[in-house]
């Protein structure tokens, strides 16, 4: 497709948006702007006639004159500030249905493949920065299309006076072609600078908000951050400086241009007049015609390179839309009848997209509901990433998960979620009421307070809510006016009745749940999940993650994974009979214990 032909459709789609946004503001915007443009551009026609009637001692002529200049000065005002009105509430309302729509399309991506690509992070943090761009796009356009109505009225009436006057416009052409070159040039400055300025963004607010603080002070690293910041940052003012220079030099020289025709024009009709080839008049109309068109590419200049910039901003929305539609279309839309009872694990294997080294290789499991499953291991054996396979946010490399038999890429992953239950290893805390940070783990029941107490009590945190200022309606997070900060342990304590809202998911993982948590809380949680979950979930898979063994001993079966693959599983007592990976890895994290038993036995003495 041809640079003009994207262009074409990109406009379109703005129109098309605005009018389905808001019909009536867009139409009374583009008529009034449109009314706005026509009428300033006429004056010169009216003021030809009251200098024609008033040196011809025609007084129609001069009273026909001075009521059209009168009548459009009032009709251009007014239009002018109802155009602006309607346009403002437009503009307002398209930035709420854009954000809407990137919050929606974000949401479509049934897995996490997208987020570890650097093209897709790069265009997401490039639509955040262009999105008011693109709700004042339209705007834009209705200026761009009011210039154009004044234009072809103004050669209309330049041809009127004389045809050689039509060649002044023509001279404006060359200034257009170079500010549409030149806005490419900034553009794909602004496109190679992206990777830059999301690193800035990053390094600011990590050096400013209070997450990062305390370590970054704690390791003297405020400085060395903050000259990665400078240094990225000069580097990207520098290849958008270049680019600007470069629009700003291509922009002199097309000015240039036409102020040659501006003043040749004039001096045609002045030489005109005094051969007594055009009156007084025409040559005023002339004038102040030729003064119009030179403000006309002034403004075109500036409203034709915001038109690029807006065409940019919807390009760059269309292709984020084409990457998620992209992503989308590799979805299953398959739903299962019944409640699933079997996932299994095929010759799994598995690695990150982008990346060469596999995390995950040759995994066989089968996994039944009813039973609690622990997955042990040192930090980087595939836990985790198991998980993710398992919850549907990638896809094997190679082999196959399955659930019931049917291949879990042919699910429709929404319906999949809906049959889970999940606490992840890096819980998000949910700055809301504590209602809605617990209720949020099943939307349908956000308002069921009996609901949401059933999962608190589930999750063991009864206690710390009941001792919340206002209960459920306590606001959580320091962010917010009167709101109430928790500890670690207790944000993870709402995480995990957030988990638990469901009442018989067909999947409940549980990965490190108890992280932020000390030994003897972390202790009691896992007896919980291993007795009371047991009684609650009966017919769920409960999947745990845990880097404690001692807090597994009581699952149903372990699994024991090592550098990526399955090296051992059974249950606690067979793993330690066999004295494999498991038994050596329980008696390291015991030792320390036992040593400390020891020491203490022998003081006593």
């Amino acid at each position: 497709m041809s640079g003009w032909a994207r262009d074409i459709g990109a406009f379109g789609l703005l129109l098309r948006m605005a009018f389905r946004i808001d019909r009536t503001n867009a139409l009374l915007a583009l008529v009034l702007t449109v009314a706005n443009f026509l009428s300033t551009t006429v004056t010169g026609l009216f003021i030809k006639f009251i200098v024609d009637g008033g040196l011809t001692g025609d007084s129609g002529l001069l009273a026909l004159g001075v009521a059209g200049l009168s009548l459009t000065s009032s009709v251009g005002s007014w239009a002018a500030a109802g155009a602006f009105s309607r346009r403002t509430v437009l503009e307002e309302r398209l930035m709420a249905a854009l954000d809407d729509e990137l919050i929606a399309a974000s949401a479509r991506v049934g897995g996490l493949e997208l987020y570890d690509s650097s093209a897709y992070l790069d265009k997401l943090a490039l639509l955040r920065r262009e999105l008011p761009r693109l709700a004042q796009a339209y705007g834009v356009l209705l200026m761009n299309i009011g210039l154009a109505v004044r234009v072809a009225t103004t050669v209309a009436l330049l041809a009127v006076v004389s045809l050689w006057l039509l060649l002044l416009p023509l001279a404006a052409l060359p200034a257009v072609y170079l500010a549409r070159y030149g806005r490419g040039v900034v553009s794909r400055a602004l496109a190679a600078t992206a990777t830059d300025g999301r690193l800035t963004g990053h390094l600011l607010q990590a050096v400013t908000t209070p997450a990062s603080a305390s370590d970054l002070r704690m390791f003297g690293a405020v400085d060395e951050l903050r000259q990665l910041y400078v240094d990225r940052y000069r580097r990207t003012i520098r290849v958008q400086t270049r680019a600007a220079l470069r629009n700003s030099l291509l922009g002199s020289i097309g000015t240039g241009l036409f102020a040659a025709g501006y003043v040749g024009s004039i001096a045609f009709m002045a030489v005109r007049v005094s051969d007594g080839q055009a009156t007084v008049g025409d040559l005023m109309m002339a004038a102040t015609l030729a003064t119009q068109v030179n403000r006309q590419v002034n403004l075109s200049l500036a409203l034709f390179s915001g038109l690029l910039m807006v065409r940019n901003a919807v390009t760059t929305y269309q292709e984020f839309l084409a990457m998620v539609t992209e992503a989308e279309r590799e979805h299953g839309t398959r739903r299962l009848e019944a409640t699933p009872t079997e996932v299994t694990l095929d010759g799994v294997s598995f690695r990150y997209p982008g990346t060469d080294r596999f995390v995950l290789t040759d995994i066989d499991l089968t996994l039944r509901t009813g039973t609690v499953v622990a997955l042990v291991g040192e930090n980087g054996a595939g836990k985790s990433t198991l998980l993710n396979l398992l919850l549907g946010y990638y896809r094997p490399t190679r082999g196959t998960v399955r659930v019931d038999g049917v291949d879990l890429g042919e699910l429709d992953p929404v319906w999949w979620r809906s049959q889970l239950g999940a606490v992840h290893q890096e819980h998000v805390r949910f700055e809301f009421t504590a209602q809605v940070a617990v209720g949020l783990g099943d939307v349908a029941h956000l308002d069921d307070d009996d609901r949401v107490r059933a999962a608190i009590d589930r999750a063991g945190v009864g206690e710390m809510v009941a001792q919340l200022p206002s209960g459920l309606s306590t606001q959580l997070g320091r962010s917010f006016d009167q709101g109430v900060d928790l500890s670690g342990g207790q944000w993870q304590g709402v995480a995990i009745a957030r988990s638990a809202m469901r009442n018989s998911p067909a999947v409940l993982v549980l990965d490190e749940p108890a992280a932020s948590i000390d030994v003897e809380t972390e202790g009691v949680l896992f007896n919980k999940i291993t007795s009371a979950y047991r009684q609650a979930y009966a017919d769920s898979l409960v999947l745990l993650v845990s880097h404690r063994l001692a807090n597994v001993v009581h699952a149903d079966h372990i699994v024991v994974l090592a550098d990526g693959a399955v090296v051992e599983q059974g249950d606690h007592e067979t793993l330690m009979k066999a004295g494999g990976a498991y038994r050596r890895l329980f008696d390291a994290q015991a030792a320390p214990f036992v040593d400390a038993l020891a020491v203490g036995a022998g003081e006593e003495r």
